[in-house]
């Protein structure tokens, strides 16, 4: 992030709502390639796609991880559909643009358009258009998110279609719209695992590293139940849980980066996580770095299973 003030040029840019500019702008305007270096050295402006440069906004500075990067990726969106004419918007970037959960940020922008071209540059890929017509998000041309949600499960798998399926119900989808996304997609390449991922598609999930542990539990045998209701002594509900191991008092929680940031959450946090410990129950905490090996993730559960089953 530049520390100096914006060159004017580029600031009455972002004032108009413009958040990248073009070689041709800047010739338009009388500014030359060295000036566009100094400013790239300067980190004033990062090239998006070829001919495109995104201009840093300084007010980015004071969002999240996440929602930063989902700028980013949404304004090199902008700046390459302009140079696209009749693309939008599909699979990961189209689920970015619906502000969905996705397992990775797309490298390549991902775009589809009519007539029926499939090409692939460094900074983008351009798959075949399929079902309905495309939405307007912000003024961008979108795949409807069930359907990107079932592009992502076919193009990437079950354990990204997943995240962006239980997303997508979560946020207010139902089942029934990514059942019609599947048949629209038909029997293309990757169709599979698109019917995979629409059938273990579920709502009650509320991010993607819960859903990632709940994949782990499925594939080790291991059943669970989300978003459960633990009640206290005097049969008063203080605490619901990202999951409970089915016929246990085994309670799983996924810690994201920002899920406790504020100190007084945290001592909240441990307050709940005492008198869950009174009740008897055993509290396994999972963070992103533990969902890469989910070896151990499982042998961290069976154990606790084994310390409740002994008490």
């Amino acid at each position: 992030m530049p520390a100096a003030p914006l060159p004017p040029y580029l600031a009455r840019r972002l004032a108009d709502g413009l958040t990248y500019v073009t070689r041709r702008d800047l010739a338009s305007a009388g500014i030359d390639v060295s000036t566009l270096r100094a400013w790239r050295r300067a980190g004033f402006v990062t090239s998006y796609s070829y001919g495109a440069y995104g201009i840093v906004d300084p007010c980015a500075a004071d969002m999240d991880h996440f929602a930063a990067r989902r700028l980013h990726h949404v304004r090199r969106c902008e700046a390459l559909l302009q140079t696209l004419p009749g693309a939008h918007l599909i699979g990961g970037s189209a689920l970015v643009a619906h502000r969905l959960a996705v397992l990775r940020f797309p490298d390549r922008i991902e775009v589809a358009r009519r007539p029926r071209v499939q090409s692939r540059r460094d900074d983008f890929v351009c798959r075949r258009a399929w079902g309905e017509a495309p939405e307007q998000v912000d003024g961008l041309g979108v795949q409807a998110a069930a359907e990107a949600a079932i592009e992502v499960a076919a193009h990437e798998g079950l354990r990204a279609g997943v995240v962006s399926a239980d997303s997508y119900l979560f946020e207010g989808g139902t089942p029934g719209e990514l059942e019609s996304a599947l048949v629209a997609y038909g029997r293309k390449a990757g169709v599979g695992q698109a019917r995979a991922v629409v059938e273990l598609a579920d709502g009650a999930i509320e991010s993607a590293g819960e859903s990632l542990l709940r994949l782990i539990c499925r594939d080790a045998g291991i059943a669970v139940i989300p978003q459960v209701e633990i009640w206290d002594d005097e049969s008063l509900p203080f605490a619901r849980v990202d999951f409970l191991v089915e016929g246990t008092r085994v309670v799983l929680e996924f810690d994201g980066m920002v899920k406790y940031t504020h100190p007084e959450a945290l001592r909240a946090e441990k307050r709940r996580e005492m008198r869950l410990r009174r009740l008897g129950y055993v509290v396994v905490r999972f963070t992103w770095s533990d969902l890469s090996a989910p070896v151990r993730v499982v042998r961290t559960i069976r154990e606790a299973m084994a310390v409740t089953r002994a008490a």
